[in-house]
């Protein structure tokens, strides 16, 4: 007859491979924090309150990834919960300011319309399977020819 701390071996050594396999799982996501600046290097502030999202580019993947972007220019990725990050691979990323339906819901946050140029709002970037800091520049629209 086996003492019984030895016949808990093999459930204990089955349960930590269990546990290490979840952290190898390809759609775990990855912190992603980072700061949306215009060309000069300077933080975008104009565009708090607006979006950053993370869209993957393979049809595999799943798990869209977005943030609001703060009164500083920064950005925290959630995907599945509060703060977890982004799925590793590439992805397209939709930079939005604050639109105009946001700002009739909140009269405070009411500013002139910040609008982007489309090459830079729409960009490409790949998160890696570790912590992410991202820099995403953006450029201001030029004014509007009819």
């Amino acid at each position: 007859m086996q003492p019984a701390s030895s016949a808990r071996w093999p459930a204990l050594v089955l349960a930590v491979l269990a546990t290490a396999g979840c952290s190898s799982d390809p759609n775990r996501p990855y912190p992603v924090r980072g700061v949306v600046v215009f060309e000069d290097g300077q933080p975008a502030k104009e565009l708090a309150g607006g979006s950053v999202t993370f869209i993957p580019t393979s049809e595999q993947e799943r798990g869209t990834s977005s943030g609001s972007i703060k009164e500083d220019g920064t950005f925290s990725l959630s995907c599945k919960k509060e703060g977890d990050g982004a799925i590793p691979g590439k992805h397209r990323v939709e930079i939005a300011p604050l639109g105009i339906e946001d700002q009739d819901a909140n009269p405070k946050a009411r500013r002139p319309q910040l609008r982007l140029d489309p090459n830079t709002a729409i960009q490409e970037v790949t998160v890696e399977p570790k912590n992410n800091e991202i820099t995403l520049k953006v450029r201001k629209a030029g004014p509007q020819t009819r």
